[in-house]
């Protein structure tokens, strides 16, 4: 909602984290800072709108004390530091499994996204990509990467995710 082309409620971000260093700025500048509370991580908009303890028109998107919120909160204690050029980033993404599947009506797959990152490491980015299906009545993919076969045909599960985001 919030990288939409118009953002949400005057809180515009890029489009899938395109652009980390405006990002940066909208979240800890913007509007006064306050959307981060350094000195109170747990006061601060970002986590508790999401969290649902304040009114958010997205409703609730994380729950308190899982690992969003704790990278969130680890990131507001530690400052809120801007991205710097050495920072790792995603140099390719894999989808598994990486072929294509024949399944039966009910049927269920579970699809991982990993991420090779710029610094040699690997990580299970399942989490924080973004899946999508070409036909709802043939397949339908949840927010955790699981597809349920719903009908005879044939569909695609797209996965989105950003290469200049690291954790």
């Amino acid at each position: 909602c919030h990288g939409a082309t118009a953002g949400k409620n005057g809180f515009k971000l890029s489009l899938r984290g395109h652009d980390p260093e405006s990002d940066h700025l909208v979240l800890t500048r913007a509007s006064l800072g306050r959307r981060i509370a350094k000195m109170a991580p747990a006061h601060s908009l970002i986590l508790l709108k999401p969290t649902g303890i304040l009114p958010h028109g997205g409703g609730k998107r994380i729950d308190i004390g899982s690992p969003d919120y704790q990278i969130l909160s680890n990131w507001i204690a530690a400052g809120a530091p801007g991205p710097r050029d050495s920072d790792p980033y995603i140099l390719s993404v894999e989808v598994l499994p990486a072929h294509a599947l024949k399944t039966r009506a009910g049927e269920r797959v579970s699809l991982q996204v990993l991420a090779s990152y710029s610094d040699g490491t690997h990580k299970d980015v399942t989490r924080w990509a973004k899946f999508e299906t070409t036909d709802g009545g043939v397949a339908t993919v949840d927010n955790q990467g699981n597809v349920i076969t719903r009908g005879p045909g044939e569909a695609a599960v797209s996965v989105w995710y950003s290469s200049k985001v690291s954790f």
